[in-house]
């Protein structure tokens, strides 16, 4: 069963029928670690944006909303309202990678955040 496109908790929920590992949901989980969010080494121009974007998500489908996230759920992209009112220079999204690990039952969120200088 493939799972649906959407926000990350989408993939996250139970499907209707059991696929052969699947991650327990937010919820249910004993530890979430949130890394430091890391600046990128250079910033971006707004043309390669997109492409950056394509490259970190992988292949379709993924969700259109916010956070915008991979077909597998493991990688996503957040730029949200706050983002979206950064100041021209300080423009910038978040790049983040999803990792679990069964043996401890906890999820590891790295925060990459990348600039897009509009000025």
């Amino acid at each position: 069963m493939a799972l649906r496109p959407g926000r990350l908790t989408a993939y996250l929920r139970p499907p209707t029928e059991p696929p052969p590992v699947l991650p327990p949901a937010p919820a249910a989980l004993k530890r979430v670690i949130v890394e430091h969010e890391t600046i990128a080494l250079r910033p971006l121009k707004p043309t390669e944006a997109t492409q950056v974007w394509n490259d970190l998500l992988g292949e379709e489908p993924y969700s259109d909303l916010h956070p915008i996230v991979s077909a597998d759920g493991a990688r996503s992209i957040r730029m949200g309202p706050h983002e979206m009112n950064s100041s021209p220079t300080r423009f910038h999204f978040h790049e983040e990678t999803w990792t679990f690990d069964a043996a401890t039952n906890t999820w590891t969120i790295d925060n990459l955040v990348v600039r897009v200088p509009l000025k």
